[in-house]
């Protein structure tokens, strides 16, 4: 069972790849366990403010004694959650997680995932803590392990109510594994103190069910490196869904244009000639849309376009190719997500990896800081981390450098086998814009130059 919601499958699913193999693979495990240097174990900076003891909000209800230890644990694990998240989300400029009140038994956080770049707006998260100190049983169901997390029908259902009603719906559960007391657990550092796991409810609870628990994957650890993975593919979802907006009905030619460089199973994609679909055919939708619009569709429809056209050139040299060295600018902002989920971006990796493997040439990639090392937040760096580690597996050398002081936003390259500098985009806060539009008059030697001197 992945993070990823039905929606999403849904919408963006012929423009992401679903991160199902990056929560499952064995790979991604080790991944998790690599990445715990990424973390902060410092407050947070910015407005955060500390949280009271979670103890002093129990409210006991009938009996003192009967519950209260259950109670005093569930306090123990939002608070718990809350500090983990403004931790993780430091340095973003995202708010710090918003506790609704009165508790409604359904949801207990609303979590905003920043995001990191002016054409995508901030992401909306939901989410419910439970927690529980008894011993979990492992169920093994098609090779996998599971835990079953016994709550109730009455719970289940009131839980898929609000799966129905959130698009991203999530269950945190804490484990106390030693049973440790609550108020003993509260002496640890957050990081220490439970087992964390994570379910997409909006992917689970989709149909009524007997079941009276909800089944975690034992792969399903809730960590800054799950949670970077998280944001990262709710970001590209987010990225691509004015590709599938109601308004293409009206756009006949456009949705077919969309379905051409995006095609759906069994379809053929488009084979590109020329930049003549971005230079000529995209603009003439900012009248009919207006500019903003426009550009919201033009961007990630001419990410695909672009991708496929240097994609044919890399297999027609292939014969020659000794060289793909390219300057990144995608990793200064949240933009970077798409080297994760974007399955175009995914096209391109794999189809440069295998070229240059053939003629044993240099695959490089440079990514630059978006800031100095220390104000770069712990989601980027786990973001930037899983990059190297993705790109590694398809034996591609990826170098992360300080941002340059001049030029940073653009994007420079060298392709061997004839190509030389193939013109790709300029990025900055504010948007972007395809350098074959800006008449670029800068040699190949130039782009090496900056490439060899960053």
């Amino acid at each position: 069972m992945n993070l990823t919601s039905n929606r999403q499958q849904k919408d963006a699913g012929i423009f992401a790849c679903r991160p199902r193999a990056a929560i499952h693979s064995r790979a991604n495990v080790r991944c998790n366990r690599r990445c715990h240097t990424l973390r902060h174990h410092a407050p947070p900076r910015g407005n955060h403010k500390p949280s009271t003891n979670p103890l002093e909000r129990v409210q006991i209800v009938g009996s003192a004694a009967q519950g209260q230890q259950s109670q005093e644990l569930g306090a123990v694990a939002e608070d718990t959650l809350r500090n983990l998240m403004q931790i993780w989300l430091a340095d973003t400029g995202a708010p710090s997680p918003a506790v609704l009140q009165p508790d409604s038994q359904r949801v207990d956080l609303m979590v905003e995932l920043p995001s990191l770049y002016a054409g995508v707006p901030a992401m909306q998260t939901y989410w419910q803590v439970k927690s529980s100190g008894k011993k979990m049983t492992k169920h093994v169901r098609e090779g996998s392990e599971y835990l079953h997390l016994s709550l109730g029908k009455k719970t289940i259902d009131a839980l898929r109510e609000s799966a129905r009603k959130h698009d991203h719906f999530y269950l945190a559960f804490a484990h106390n594994s030693t049973n440790e007391k609550p108020a003993d657990l509260l002496r640890r550092v957050a990081q220490e103190r439970f087992d964390w796991y994570c379910v997409d409810l909006s992917q689970q609870l989709t149909e009524d069910g007997p079941e009276g628990y909800i089944e975690i994957p034992e792969q399903n650890r809730l960590n800054l490196s799950t949670f970077s993975l998280l944001w990262s593919s709710l970001w590209v979802e987010r990225f691509y869904s004015p590709l599938s907006g109601d308004f293409l009905i009206e756009l006949p030619t456009l949705q077919e244009q969309i379905r051409l460089v995006y095609p759906g199973r069994g379809e053929n994609p488009i084979v590109p000639e020329d930049w003549n679909f971005l230079t000529r055919d995209m603009p003439k939708y900012e009248g009919i849309l207006g500019k903003e619009k426009a550009q919201e569709i033009i961007f990630p429809l001419g990410l695909g376009y672009a991708l496929k056209v240097i994609e044919q050139k890399l297999y027609s040299a292939a014969s020659e190719l000794d060289a793909i060295q390219n300057y990144c600018p995608e990793s200064l902002y949240g933009t970077a997500n798409l080297w994760l989920f974007a399955r175009s971006y995914h096209g391109f990796m794999e189809a440069s990896g295998l070229v240059v493997k053939q003629g044993s040439g240099k695959n490089v990639r440079i990514l630059p800081l978006p800031d100095d090392p220390e104000n770069v937040s712990s989601l980027m760096k786990a973001c930037l981390w899983h990059i190297v580690l993705l790109y590694a597996s398809l034996d591609v050398e990826v170098r992360i450098i300080y941002r340059p002081e001049h030029d940073a936003g653009t994007d420079h390259s060298y392709y061997g086998g004839g190509i030389g500098y193939f013109p790709w985009l300029s990025l900055s806060k504010d948007g972007m814009t395809w350098m074959i539009e800006n008449n670029v008059d800068a040699t190949t030697g130039q782009h090496l130059d900056f490439i060899y001197e960053h």
